[in-house]
């Protein structure tokens, strides 16, 4: 897929996953976010992040967030573009929630000749040891499930 076609799928597949692109059921957009980051984009490399935990910023919010960077250009002009997932509770301290901290960052550099192809087999090995690395949210899930979060979803051009 072409960077520009980036935010046109990713909404589709949390649309189509979470039933909304603007506000998803954080669970449901983990869920979409983990087949979206298997589609190949036309890019030089890609990072992967989840982390959840207490905002650094003392205001009694825990976050939960999940983003893929591709990096875009050639070797004189490199930028980033992103998709990114974030998700903010009002939960003040001393909660179940503070026991579930996280974070996981996993790099993919694309192989020559590869960014061609519809189905990366390396970038979906990456992907699925990203998600392994994050391992069981079914916790997390559970104790953030009677709280509604702030959500914001963007995709940074």
């Amino acid at each position: 897929m072409k960077a520009a076609d980036v935010e046109t799928r990713f909404r589709a597949i949390l649309k189509e996953k979470a039933g909304d692109d603007v506000e998803p059921e954080p669970r449901l957009a983990w869920e979409a976010f983990l087949e979206f980051a298997k589609l190949s984009i036309t890019c030089g490399s890609q990072s992967f992040l989840f982390e959840c935990g207490r905002s650094q910023y003392g205001d009694n919010t825990y976050d939960v967030h999940f983003v893929r960077v591709y990096w875009l250009g050639g070797a004189y002009d490199t930028w980033a573009e992103r998709a990114d997932c974030s998700f903010s509770y009002a939960i003040p301290p001393d909660s179940e929630i503070d026991g579930i901290t996280k974070t996981v960052e996993v790099s993919y550099v694309l192989q020559k000749g590869v960014a061609r192809l519809k189905s990366d087999p390396q970038l979906i090995d990456t992907v699925d040891r990203f998600a392994a690395e994050v391992g069981d949210l079914s916790e997390l899930w559970r104790v953030l499930s009677p709280h509604k979060p702030k959500v914001t979803v963007w995709i940074e051009h």
